[in-house]
């Protein structure tokens, strides 16, 4: 699960062309099979065929597409909100006879990752093994005790930028060669940089070649037996 842009809600952006669809509300379900749309307009990529038969409160439907969706959604930490992007994968469709659409999200499918999960009566919390913050539920004032995620579902070429994110060095470059300490400290919380997709940082790389030699205290020079004139 990856964060990447940092704008608001229905914003109309020329630089990263991301303006959302629509606001959809997820339910974050633990009892649902797997992570379900009837909206097939929200795929970023999906693949036909027979993916079997699955009970909804319905009856039975038939799963016809497999695929991965991008959703684009508020999270809440210590009274500061901010934006985050996670990718879906496997999100399966079945088409809905009627009604409005349905938009499941998988809670087991993240605790079966090592990521945890923390409920109030107000705010349900997942997080990863790193205790960053994956998203967060508001149980909407009604007799239900149901958490929704209300989220945008972004345009395919916002899809594309998000799956261009770049690695460790160009985020290294980028930044003016920050230390890996620095790096992970503004890539692991909103309180620093707000926006700021996580950052992989390799266990076991090569210090950069410019840094080290920067660094390194340079020998004096030795000792001339001559004299200006």
């Amino acid at each position: 699960m990856n964060s990447f842009h940092n704008h608001e809600f229905g914003h109309k952006c020329e630089q990263c062309a991301c303006e959302a669809r629509g606001l959809h509300s997820w339910i974050s379900d633990s009892g649902a099979s797997a992570h379900i749309t009837t909206n097939f307009g929200d795929f970023l990529s999906v693949e036909e065929g027979d993916f079997g038969d699955l009970n909804t409160a319905s009856g039975v439907e038939k799963i016809t597409h497999c695929g991965t969706v991008v959703i684009h959604h508020n999270v809440y930490v210590d009274n500061i909100t901010y934006v985050n992007t996670n990718q879906l994968y496997p999100v399966l469709y079945y088409k809905k006879k009627g009604g409005s659409s349905t938009w499941l999200l998988l809670l087991g499918a993240f605790l079966s990752q090592g990521c945890t999960c923390i409920a109030s009566e107000e705010l349900m919390m997942v997080k990863d093994r790193n205790s960053d913050v994956i998203y967060t539920a508001i149980h909407h004032h009604d007799d239900s005790r149901i958490f929704h995620i209300d989220t945008f579902i972004l345009r395919h070429d916002a899809h594309v930028s998000y799956l261009a994110e770049p690695d460790y060095e160009t985020w290294y470059q980028h930044l003016a060669h920050p230390s890996d300490n620095i790096l992970h400290c503004m890539s692991s919380s909103p309180i620093y940089v707000k926006g700021l997709p996580r950052i992989e940082i390799p266990r076991n790389h090569s210090p950069c070649k410019g840094c080290a030699e920067g660094k390194m205290p340079e020998r004096s020079f030795p000792q001339s037996t001559f004299k200006g004139s």
